[in-house]
């Protein structure tokens, strides 16, 4: 057995003799390798039963066990928890032992259960600030430990495979853990006694952070290689294709060939090939390397390569750990991969290529089956045709990444410095996420009813968040034209008023607008605060909290995209049905120079500035780079059409708001109204033949 997996000289400080009669001694021992484990030992003339709490923090049990003496148990959670462990008498009543969890000064071991490059590269960054923020001592094992500059990384201890340890406080495993699998589901079941969330819906990196309870944010690693200039007779881009599955490969037929020959041509660039093999595939698959370029394939220390890639102009790969070598020695990145979301990577310092379709992200199911070269579950794939046939990513797309790498808006070429803090990026590369102002635009109206409930996810949300709300509530334009008063919305402006004043940071309200009119009011408003994301959400929008914080989180962790669309369950008639609709809803507006809503939450822009440049100096979001959060994840419910819309919403009736939509909008409604029925009924509209109904 490895001796990693062994504690014979553990020992623990946590011990502690009780005494709660003159004739009863016991020892309670609190220990926390991977998990919380309690013991209590000794003799004690009562046979009594004693109650284990485990608490996360001060107020909250996560688990309860009652134990005879000499007995033990544990806590099944094993991720970073703030501890407090209690042991009651249960007959007396008595509290016998309480015990604290503090790591500072202690002995904590970090386990990296996972060999891959990726995993091993970046995770390690907050292994080192987990140290810091605990003030303890620190021995971390890693299947690659000599890839990192011990002389940055000084308070570490790095463990030799098989040494053993002592003294040691708590133990902590790093990585991607699986749970039982109940029988007839094929999702991904995650253990969620050792991953805290799913680890196929965040990037790589939280992985770590969520199990150590750190705040999340992408750090690089301190590598130990050379960094002098590695000096060649022309400039080089290196490109990496090889990988572990066809999955994870690009399969643009003869894509590679047509990009090496555009960077020789067009840059006059060497192309340098720095994966292990150049020929590599499984189940008959055979990938190559490309023609034309340097052959530097072979099993070669990983510090050649790091400091080949140091040296680069700029770095070409898939989903692979020479990608991640690539981000972690500061090298431009362009990343290719259908295969995975574009959150699950590193987000700064790249272009990732990334087209979102019905066959791309597949990895983030979570059902990757390492063991199947050709796994593929939307497509059988059993030839490199296939595989071509559901490959979008196009040598088009690459060769327009290369250009924003080389050439930035004003025609000066990218320049590499020896220092990764020095070199110059275009805007696209050189951008850091950071973290971003969240304003958030309601539209509540005559929705007192409901008001209550629909916001109740979004006052725990700010707290989460950091948002800022900010709030219109307005009679449109066109129903004032058909004779409405804001009357019926009296109920409504006293509840923002005066239940939920703390709550709403500005709320505007006045004369008749149109909808985007009204809308302007509060985003003129936001823009002054300095906000950087814009959401708009009305009251027939219903979100739960874990679709706000999954929009929140998908949002910021795609820091390249300019807007995202929201996928709604469009609910008809009596809610048994509904359609799919999808909608611009979230706009990054630090990156116009002016911007103001033309119709509903459509977005019109003015003078486009930070990371694009399109041909045109006006125009529609739609034609900056944008996203749909994934349906599989957010999908609210959408209130509008249906006969009972849980509230108002607009003055009048479904009759009425026709008629409003004829004004606003003109007469392309696709509803009409049966008089005789006095009913809403769908008309003879190309839009139907577009859409599928889905029964709830």
């Amino acid at each position: 057995m490895d001796t990693r997996e062994q504690f014979k000289s553990a020992y623990f400080e946590t011990t502690k003799k009780v005494s709660h009669t003159k004739r009863d001694v016991i020892d309670v021992s609190c220990t926390f390798m991977n998990g919380p484990k309690v013991e209590i030992t000794g003799s004690t003339a009562n046979d009594y039963n004693y109650i284990i709490k485990f608490w996360d923090g001060a107020f909250k049990v996560v688990h309860q066990h009652t134990l005879k003496i000499n007995r033990w148990c544990t806590c099944s959670r094993q991720w970073y928890t703030d501890w407090r462990i209690t042991v009651e008498v249960e007959e007396t009543g008595e509290l016998i032992h309480e015990h604290t969890f503090d790591l500072t000064g202690k002995k904590v071991v970090i386990d990296f259960q996972s060999s891959s490059m990726g995993d091993t590269l970046s995770w390690l960054p907050y292994v080192e600030e987990f140290r810091k923020k605990h003030n303890c001592e620190i021995l971390v094992w890693t299947f690659h430990s000599e890839w990192f500059d011990k002389d940055k990384y000084s308070e570490l201890y790095f463990l030799d495979d098989g040494e053993s340890w002592s003294n040691v406080y708590a133990r902590y495993y790093l990585g991607l853990f699986c749970g039982d699998q109940p029988e007839g589901n094929d999702n991904f079941v995650w253990d969620e006694h050792k991953n805290p969330v799913n680890p196929f819906t965040i990037p790589q990196q939280q992985i770590a952070t969520d199990i150590l309870g750190l705040e999340y944010e992408e750090l690089w690693p301190h590598l130990k290689y050379d960094e002098s200039p590695r000096k060649r007779n022309k400039k080089y881009v290196c490109i990496a294709i090889q990988s572990t599955a066809q999955c994870k490969y690009w399969n643009w037929p003869n894509g590679w060939n047509k990009i090496v020959k555009y960077i020789k041509e067009k840059l006059n660039y060497e192309v340098i090939c720095i994966d292990r093999d150049n020929v590599y595939g499984g189940m008959g698959m055979s990938n190559k390397m490309p023609s034309g370029v340097v052959d530097e394939t072979g099993n070669k220390p990983l510090e050649e390569r790091m400091r080949m890639l140091r040296n680069a102009e700029f770095f070409i790969g898939t989903g692979s750990g020479l990608s991640w070598l690539a981000w972690a020695v500061g090298t431009p990145t362009i990343l290719i991969s259908s295969f995975s979301k574009p959150f699950t990577e590193f987000q700064n310092n790249v272009i990732r290529l990334y087209n979102d379709n019905e066959h791309s992200g597949y990895y983030n199911t979570g059902t990757f089956n390492k063991s199947n070269w050709n796994w593929n579950p939307n497509k059988e794939c059993k030839t490199i045709k296939d595989w071509a046939e559901v490959e979008t990513i196009t040598p088009a797309q690459v060769r327009d990444a290369i250009n924003k790498i080389c050439d930035r808006t004003d025609g000066t070429k990218v320049k590499t410095g020896d220092i990764v803090e020095e070199r110059q990026y275009p805007d696209e590369l050189s951008y850091t996420a950071p973290k971003e102002k969240i304003g958030m635009l309601f539209m509540p109206y005559n929705c007192h009813n409901t008001f209550p409930k629909w916001v109740k996810p979004w006052v725990r949300a700010k707290e989460k968040h950091d948002l800022t709300i900010g709030v219109a509530s307005n009679l449109f334009k066109g129903y004032a034209d058909l004779g409405f008063t804001d009357e019926c919305n009296k109920e409504t402006l006293k509840l923002l008023r005066n239940d939920y004043k703390d709550f709403t940071d500005y709320l505007w309200t006045g004369t008749p607008r149109t909808d985007a009119e009204t809308r302007n009011m509060v985003l003129y408003w936001m823009l002054e605060q300095d906000i950087d994301i814009i959401w708009c959400v009305d009251s027939d929008e219903w979100f739960t909290d874990e679709e706000i914080d999954y929009t929140i989180d998908y949002v910021r962790t795609h820091s390249q995209e300019t807007f995202f669309e929201i996928q709604y369950k469009n609910y008809l008639d009596d809610n048994s049905k509904y359609y799919d609709y999808k909608a611009g809803r979230i706009y990054r507006v630090k990156r116009f120079e002016q911007c103001w809503f033309y119709m509903d939450t459509h977005m019109h822009y003015e003078g486009v500035k930070k990371l694009y440049s399109p041909e045109s100096a006006l125009g529609d979001y739609r034609c900056l780079p944008g996203l749909t959060v994934p349906i599989e994840y957010v999908n609210p419910k959408h209130y509008s059409w249906n006969d009972d819309r849980k509230d108002d919403y607009q003055p009048g009736t479904n009759k009425d708001r026709i008629d409003y939509q004829k004004i606003a909008y003109g007469d392309g409604s696709s509803w009409g109204w049966d008089e005789e029925k006095d009913k809403l009924i769908k008309v003879d509209h190309t839009f139907w033949e577009e859409v599928d109904i889905h029964e709830e």
